[in-house]
């Protein structure tokens, strides 16, 4: 039999569930050291920084602009108002836009709810000053595999921005190409502004990546998938992240590519135009499947970049 007072408790525990469920509207003003030409982010329980933390890229189109449609507000230029809905359970987070870095603050709804007057102000992170590399760049190319990649948070310069997105990797190196590298592992920065770096995608990559200062970085989108056929690496005919120039076409030969070698075609291109833009004897059309026929040694492609697109990117200036 229940007694009154476990009653009591459970008409208790039942009215706090209620309560800290209560959907409620939160207004006030939030403003950093840009005093309103900066606009705020409110964010509810910081909910789009715990998704970007996580692997954006499992998730289904759209999925972003929906978290932050529902999740979080601006604040009003200049005025810094901003209003929100919460449960009083939830918390909200300030915090400015990437350009203008700032430290975040987060309060609990409940907090907030019962002041007589919201009114956020966060201080600026302090930064540092960018020193510029004097050192010469070795670049080292080679055939990787992906073992590790991670965002990481770039260094707050007072005079230096970036608009990409920071990612620290480390590749088990397979086949050495330019530049033995003296470890069988290798890590590097890379900045890419669409998000995650997209050799992250393919099993192997031949890549390439300079040092100097002794920090390593990515060739900024610089890569071609790569497959080993018998003893040796091959980059396909018409490989992505590159143009076909005539370097490359006089190089191109027959290379017997593993079935699991091809790519999947839009369908919405016609046959003609398919034959057009992927010739023979260079590859075959199986339905919605294409299957490079030539190829080129890793060497080989190594050799013509060297001459065309690294050189664009800095290196080999003197050869």
């Amino acid at each position: 039999m229940i007694d009154m007072r476990s009653i009591l408790t459970l008409i208790f525990l039942l009215i706090l569930s209620v309560s800290f469920s209560q959907e409620v509207v939160i207004k006030g003003v939030a403003l950093d050291s840009l005093k309103g030409k900066n606009r705020i982010f409110v964010t509810i329980n910081d909910t789009l920084r715990k998704f970007e933390a996580a692997d954006r890229d499992c998730y289904p189109m759209g999925t972003w602009n929906k978290i932050n449609k529902k999740y979080r507000v601006q604040t009003e230029y200049k005025t810094g108002y901003f209003e929100i809905k919460a449960d009083l359970s939830d918390s909200l987070t300030f915090s400015s836009s990437f350009t203008f870095r700032h430290i975040p603050q987060t309060y609990a709804v409940k907090d907030l709810y019962e002041r007589d007057e919201v009114s956020i102000e966060l201080e600026p992170e302090k930064c540092i000053e960018y020193v510029e590399c004097k050192d010469e760049s070795t670049v080292y190319a080679f055939v990787g595999e992906v073992l590790e990649l991670k965002k990481v948070e770039e260094i707050y310069y007072c005079n230096s921005l970036t608009l990409d997105n920071k990612y620290q990797a480390k590749l088990k190196i397979n086949h050495q190409v330019y530049n033995d590298y003296k470890k069988d592992t290798i890590t590097f920065f890379a900045y890419d502004h669409y998000g995650k770096p997209a050799f992250s995608k393919f099993e192997n990559v031949l890549i390439y990546v300079s040092e100097a200062c002794d920090v390593n970085y990515h060739a900024k989108y610089l890569f071609s998938p790569a497959h080993k056929v018998g003893d040796s690496w091959y980059v396909t005919y018409g490989t992505p992240q590159t143009e076909i120039g005539e370097m490359l076409h006089k190089r191109a030969k027959p290379v017997d590519f593993d079935d699991e070698v091809y790519f999947i075609l839009d369908g919405k291109t016609t046959v003609e135009e398919l034959k057009d833009r992927y010739p023979e004897p260079y590859f075959s059309i199986e339905g919605d499947l294409l299957r490079p026929l030539y190829g080129y040694d890793v060497k080989d492609f190594f050799e013509v970049m060297k001459e065309t697109r690294l050189k664009k990117y800095g290196f080999f200036q003197d050869e």
